[in-house]
């Protein structure tokens, strides 16, 4: 089990603007009903709490597919200013 401090957190515009939270890092199991349990440790007080659950990514990666030479000949258009030197408000990050 890992114990969090978090002294002062920017929660601004929540109800939870002026609060000082703790989080603990705990793993667990979801067993067949979809329920966790968790034993906390005797030094937490007793009161409301919320919990966040974490899911380990647990999906299966899609086989690439592989491939095709030529399988977008005709669809992609270039402009024609595609050459031109960009303007400097881009660079800037302001609208062009």
């Amino acid at each position: 089990m890992k114990l969090f401090y978090a002294e002062r957190i920017d929660w601004t515009q929540s109800k939870y603007e002026h609060m000082t939270m703790q989080a603990l890092e705990l793993s667990t199991e979801i067993n067949e009903k979809h329920q966790i349990h968790l034993q906390l440790p005797d030094s937490i007080r007793a009161g409301k709490a919320k919990v966040i659950v974490l899911l380990e990514d647990v999906t299966e990666p899609q086989p690439k597919k592989k491939r095709v030479f030529g399988q977008f000949r005709g669809k992609i258009k270039i402009s024609e200013d595609f050459e031109n030197e960009l303007p400097d408000d881009f660079w800037l990050g302001n609208d062009v």
